[in-house]
């Protein structure tokens, strides 16, 4: 029998990428930064939505900007492949896709 039982760790290092759950139905990371990150999301065909808890950031993709405060969610389309995340602030998000 397999277990779907949701696998759940907690992190807090700082501009490091940490997968809080992973189920066969989604994944839900947590960064929190102070620097620029860079996300790939090639081989990964859904859209993806950041959620910023903590902070403001810009992100960064194909030539364009948008920006993301305390308390703010963005989907980012299953086109997009690569962004990168600059933090005004130190700046915690929860990145979820499935």
């Amino acid at each position: 029998e397999k277990n779907n039982a949701p696998t759940i760790k907690t992190y807090n290092k700082l501009n490091t990428i940490d997968s809080l759950v992973v189920t066969p139905y989604f994944i839900t990371n947590h960064y929190t930064i102070n620097r620029i990150i860079k996300r790939c999301y090639e081989g990964i065909d859904s859209f993806k939505v950041l959620i910023c808890y903590s902070g403001n950031a810009i992100i960064h993709y194909n030539n364009s900007n948008v920006s993301i405060q305390q308390s703010e969610c963005i989907l980012i389309p299953a086109c997009i492949e690569n962004i990168s995340i600059e933090p005004t602030t130190t700046t915690s998000l929860l990145e979820v896709y499935i």
